[in-house]
């Protein structure tokens, strides 16, 4: 199935969040530690990304950036979704009002870091066509980690994982920056709950990367994820609007933060999400037992990168 059917099957279904999470082709859980359902984290992919018309642009001392968010749209409680010509309607809601512990969360999220030099955790991508079959470890030990995978058609995946997410900082290739340093002064981050990766294509062309990070909240018990996707082969564009409706959730609205990136913030009993998406980015931040204030203060440490 390509994706243009995959988009077509996906219409005017609010499917489970672990199944749009292994449909968008991240298999961190679901094909290297398939033992259950993934986390309650909910997160909508670019196959039903809303087109939204919002720009914003930030100049800096060396460029000049222009986005144009894709976010979901928030109906209230007498709105309908427009359905646009040529467009699929699609509406995603939560499934679940309780989330794992950290304790589960740490488990997952150290399941790559524990078996680094293992071929059964080489899997993963956020593409659909990659398949993974050799593996070469160039750092093993330390507090920053690396190995390189390798497909059957040539495209080569760099990962690293780190005691400190910090030290993922330099290795990210993408449109958006996540200040991890920054957060790391008012977060205590799990050590080695973390991974980043980059895909190089056979032709020497950047595919994209991922990148994510699990921290321990201001509570006790309390904790969020950092997910992020940049797919420069993916353009989440207009074959799909993503609508959720504000009586699903107990609350949701939109934050922009200072540096100008605008999110969908949505909670539902102990979870909550915040979702940035534009033409090739994918963020999410997932919390387990957090209020929005939280959730609005690690927003703050996502900018937008000078260098991209």
């Amino acid at each position: 199935m390509d994706k243009k059917d995959l988009k077509q099957a996906l219409s005017h279904i609010s499917m489970p969040e672990h199944m749009e999470w292994r449909i968008r082709g991240n298999l961190r859980l679901a094909a290297e530690k398939n033992n259950g359902p993934a986390p309650k984290r909910r997160r909508f992919t670019p196959a039903v990304a809303a087109v939204l018309a919002l720009c914003v642009v930030t100049v800096s001392a060396a460029a000049a950036y222009t986005y144009l968010f894709r976010n979901p749209t928030i109906l209230g409680e007498n709105e309908t979704a427009e359905k646009g010509q040529g467009k699929i309607t699609a509406y995603a809601k939560p499934n679940s009002r309780t989330t794992f512990s950290l304790e589960r969360m740490i488990a997952d999220y150290t399941f790559k870091s524990k078996g680094w030099t293992s071929m059964d955790t080489i899997h993963g991508s956020f593409r659909f066509h990659d398949t993974w079959s050799a593996m070469e470890v160039t750092e093993g030990e330390g507090p920053l980690r690396s190995r390189s995978i390798s497909s059957n058609d040539g495209a080569v995946k760099e990962e690293f994982t780190a005691e400190n997410p910090a030290l993922l900082q330099e290795k990210m290739k993408s449109e958006f920056s996540i200040d991890f340093s920054g957060l790391n002064k008012v977060f205590p981050y799990v050590p080695d709950a973390n991974l980043l990766y980059t895909i190089t294509d056979q032709d020497g062309s950047y595919g994209g990367m991922f990148c994510d990070a699990l921290y321990a909240g201001p509570t006790e018990g309390s904790y969020f994820t950092l997910e992020y996707t940049y797919d420069l082969d993916e353009d989440n564009q207009s074959s799909s609007d993503t609508y959720i409706k504000e009586s699903d959730y107990d609350q949701a609205y939109s934050y922009t933060n200072a540096q100008g990136l605008e999110f969908v913030i949505t909670t539902y009993g102990d979870c909550s999400w915040a979702e940035c998406i534009t033409a090739h980015s994918t963020f999410v931040l997932y919390g387990g037992y957090l209020s929005t204030e939280t959730m609005e203060t690690i927003l703050d440490y996502i900018g937008m990168d000078s260098k991209s």
